[in-house]
């Protein structure tokens, strides 16, 4: 049925009391109009206060504070030695959990005070060393010293799974990563 003819069917229907509240293949239309004056409605009634009393109420400042960070004696408490391959073959049974390794920095990239490196963390014969991870990692100031390509380092974070990314030939490397909170350069 086209609108005109739908429009006179339920005009008869009315005029002889054979009017359903629901007519058949009759879609439901709320007019522009009507959604223009429903929104209107909803939005006066959403800007009035909810009591109706005199006073006017206070307005609240809310204040967010940042946890603290934890200190290093709890970091270094807190942490676990896991071996590299238990890391890289169930990632998701230690994402979380602090950790700790001790590795040669293999690569360094940094952006102000804010660096990544890989770590390989796995002492090999002949002074050599594998099992490498991705390690985030934020100085805690300016005057903190730099953490260089070849270093020998102890460092603390948490755990956060897999890193995937494109090396330099253009094949997949996925590794451990970690967010590191503490990275101490060991003595040579």
């Amino acid at each position: 049925m086209s609108a005109e003819l739908e429009s006179d069917h339920l005009l008869q229907q009315i005029e002889f009391g054979d009017y359903d509240s629901q007519p058949r293949n009759m879609p439901t239309r709320i007019s522009f109009l009507s959604r223009l004056a429903l929104f209107a409605g909803v939005a006066v009634l959403v800007g009035q206060p909810a009591y109706s009393g005199a006073q006017e109420p206070s307005t609240a400042t809310i204040q967010l504070i940042a946890a603290p960070s934890p200190m290093p004696g709890d970091v270094k408490a807190k942490a676990q030695s896991i071996a590299y391959e238990s890391l890289a073959r169930e990632p998701n049974r230690y994402v979380g959990t602090t950790v700790t390794f001790t590795g040669k920095v293999i690569q360094v990239q940094e952006s102000g005070r804010s660096a990544t490196y890989r770590v390989s963390v796995t002492k090999g014969p002949y002074g050599t060393w594998k099992d490498t991870i991705y390690v985030e990692y934020r100085r805690s100031s300016d005057t903190e010293p730099r953490i260089l390509n070849g270093d020998i380092v102890r460092l603390y974070g948490e755990f956060k799974g897999l890193k995937s990314y494109k090396a330099v030939r253009g094949q997949q490397v996925t590794i451990p990563r970690v967010v590191a909170s503490i990275v101490e350069r060991e003595a040579s």
